[in-house]
């Protein structure tokens, strides 16, 4: 900031003095300079310049000084660090609802009681949009007190890469956010519905031998941290804190429920710590953690909260690995990639000229673009059925009708194709109908925001305390 006056002063002449200056050039015969006093432009914005910067006083003399007028700034919830079995940095959840609800930005996009939203005047087809306008918040409203509200809280974690191309550094971040906020909000990393609460430990786990241990290892150190981490979920059930929601991809929500990736994780965990009923225990795909950290959570069944995931599950999952891949086997890369060539242009749609298996990186927006093209390329009721289950998956709201043309399209898919496969990713498409569709591309930028930004512009020398 300049310490006083603007650029009129900086340069010190008025609109009357160049024109005292024009008329004596006049007077004198010269020629009539619109500079004057100076040369040129040139000098006129260079004296501007160097005057202004003299002015241009900052109110801090050193970079430690401006970082100590920074400390001073209103800073979010705070941070605390346990020893488990490695250093463990995490924020109060209780704190971040507090932050989320009490945040001014978010007052026009809140909703603290159930609603019931119709498409008819009648009101006989019931919307199910928002997660207050479904069952569940409904039949939780009934079991509170008079002036108590719900506020679910919703889970969010994915292990991510912090280098690029080189380096094994990683971290685990935990995202947290309430349902009370509308989705559209949530899936715009600008608008920070969704806070970072903590990282979690990564440990390779060398001390154990054998590989069986050295994962279970691993599962029992994650739900001791998340433990941790939802802790104060428990002791605020006082205070009617009641629900928790969990997403993940495929990997992380099997190791959330406790069952092997091969196998679905919405099942149960049966009494394998007394010895009882080993073989059901082994068909289920379960893991040995007998307390896992989402036991204690009121109000909470994991297997209901674990939200469908549309990015990994559906787009990359189901379409790219298993259609096109079945697909490709049976009439050859080369003639799959003719049938995409052979395709005509079309304003808005994607033409793989050269085909797809010269593609060696696949993001969602190539997957969107395939699904857009592929009926022409491979006619087929299997085909058409999973493009519609998929499409149906993305939408923002439901009826009763859309369910069962989403639920239609799912059992022709079974009829045509693979009624007696089980593939993990396609068995997953049938608790689509029951739960509200994610799509973790949310999550994905935020591990921009809050892992691999704060990652660079740390020592990377302890850079997990730095970043936090």
């Amino acid at each position: 900031m300049c310490k006083n006056g603007g650029i009129a002063d900086v340069l010190g002449v008025g609109q009357t003095v160049f024109e005292e200056i024009w008329e004596a050039q006049v007077d004198m015969g010269l020629e009539k300079n619109p500079w004057a006093p100076f040369d040129d432009e040139y000098e006129v914005n260079k004296t501007a310049t160097d005057e202004f910067l003299k002015l241009a006083i900052p109110s801090f003399t050193s970079n430690y000084t401006f970082q100590k007028k920074l400390d001073k700034l209103p800073t979010g919830p705070g941070w605390t660090s346990e020893i488990v079995m490695s250093t463990g940095d995490q924020g109060d959840p209780v704190e971040c609802v507090h932050d989320l609800i009490g945040n001014p930005t978010f007052k026009d996009y809140l909703s603290y009681v159930p609603e019931q939203v119709f498409a008819d005047p009648q009101g006989t087809t019931w919307v199910y949009d928002e997660m207050w306008t479904g069952d569940w918040w409904w039949n939780m409203q009934e079991c509170l007190p008079s002036g108590a509200i719900v506020a679910p809280v919703r889970l969010a974690s994915d292990k991510t890469n912090l280098t690029h191309f080189h380096g094994n550094k990683a971290t685990w971040p935990i995202y947290l956010t309430i349902r009370n906020i509308k989705k559209d909000i949530h899936r715009q990393p600008s608008k920070h519905a969704t806070v970072l609460i903590g990282y979690l430990p990564i440990s390779k786990m060398l001390h154990f031998k054998d590989d069986e241990g050295r994962q279970i290892a691993h599962y029992h150190l994650f739900h001791n941290c998340m433990w941790l981490v939802t802790k104060p979920l428990v002791n605020a059930d006082r205070h009617r804190v009641d629900m928790i929601s969990y997403i993940a991809d495929h990997p992380e929500q099997c190791l959330i429920a406790c069952c092997k990736e091969n196998h679905c994780p919405c099942s149960t965990l049966k009494h394998h710590k007394n010895g009882e009923d080993p073989h059901l225990f082994e068909d289920h795909g379960l893991r040995a953690i007998y307390f896992p950290f989402w036991s204690h959570l009121p109000h909470t069944d994991i297997f209901m909260c674990i939200t469908p995931d549309i990015l990994h599950q559906l787009h990359k999952g189901v379409f790219k690995d298993h259609i096109v891949s079945w697909c490709s086997t049976i009439i050859s890369d080369t003639e799959f990639d003719a049938h995409f060539q052979a395709m005509s242009d079309f304003h808005g749609l994607h033409h793989f000229k050269w085909g797809i298996s010269t593609v060696s990186q696949w993001t969602c927006m190539e997957h969107k673009e395939m699904q857009h093209v592929v009926l022409g390329v491979i006619a087929g009721a299997a085909a058409h059925a999973v493009l519609d289950f998929i499409y149906y998956a993305q939408y923002q709201a439901h009826m009763d009708t859309t369910l069962a043309w989403m639920q239609e399209a799912l059992d022709v898919f079974h009829l045509r194709l693979c009624q007696h496969f089980n593939i993990p990713k396609v068995h997953s498409m049938c608790h689509y109908v029951h739960a509200d569709g994610f799509n973790l591309e949310s999550p994905e930028c935020l591990h921009i925001d809050y892992a691999k930004d704060a990652y660079q512009a740390s020592s990377k020398v302890d850079y997990i305390v730095q970043m936090c």
